[in-house]
Order: C-alpha cells, then structure tokens, then sequence
C-alpha cells in the first residue's frame, strides 16, 4: 500500500513538474503599468511570439518633471526614455528569463549618467513587463 501512494505521488510530482516547466506564455500581445503614488510611470505594450519578445512599444513614459514622450521634451527627459528603449530593445528575441538582465542596467545602456539613473529606471520596467505578463495577454494571436 505504501508502495501504491509513493508511485503515485512521484508520478503526479513528474507531470506536475513537467505541467510547470513547459508553461510557455500564449502568443499575444500584452499591455503593462508601472504606477507609483497613483500616478501612471510607465505603459508598455509588447508581443510575445513563441515564447520570446516579439516588440516593446512605451504608451507611456512620466515622472514627477512630466511627460517623457512629449515633443518638447527636456534633454534629460529623452535621455532617460533613450535609456528605456535600449533596455526594451535589450529583450527582443529573447525569453522572460531575459527580464533579470535589466537588472544590470549598467551591462546594456549606454551613456549612463548620474542626472538619468538607469538604475531606478530599470525596476519600473521590469515591474510593468511582469505586470503585463500577470495581466495575460491583452490580444491572443492566431
């Protein structure tokens, strides 16, 4: 008897581990927030296609000194979104596992600076993608 519920356990621990280790998020575009004291930092948008990152586009990009997107846009303010596109830029082609890079920002942005910060940047990015992914996808594609 005792035999019976050991085989049975470790066959359910194998198709459980094996249910989990294959979850591949669907194909689909995903929409993801980054908001600190209720106010909206960061919207991305992006696709994932056959479990990598397909494109990552910003809806949205602000802080306390305004809006990051803006045309007239201060040069500090496109320094920092330049920042953010590189760390986005940073991922396609590649798996979620690829999120933990950012947080080395200093491995993939260039000309980084003491007035941009990369680092603060870096984890309000990696809070929305992983908000989007929690979100599921927004669309599913074929």
């Amino acid at each position: 008897m005792i035999k019976r519920i050991a085989a049975v356990i470790l066959v359910l621990c194998c198709v459980l581990g094996t249910a989990c280790a294959e979850s591949v998020y669907p194909d689909g575009i995903y929409r993801g927030f980054y908001y600190d004291g209720g106010i909206e930092q960061i919207a991305i948008q992006f696709e994932m296609k056959d479990g990598l990152f397909a494109s990552i586009v910003y809806r949205g990009v602000k802080y306390k000194d305004g809006d990051y997107m803006i045309e007239d846009a201060s040069d500090a303010q496109k320094a920092t979104l330049a920042q953010y596109e590189q760390l986005a830029a940073h991922l396609i082609g590649k798996g979620v596992e690829a999120i933990d890079d950012l947080y080395n920002p200093y491995e993939i942005v260039e000309d980084v600076d003491a007035v941009t910060t990369a680092t603060m940047q870096s984890s309000k990015l990696i809070s929305a993608l992983w908000d989007g992914l929690n979100r599921h996808p927004f669309k599913l594609l074929n």
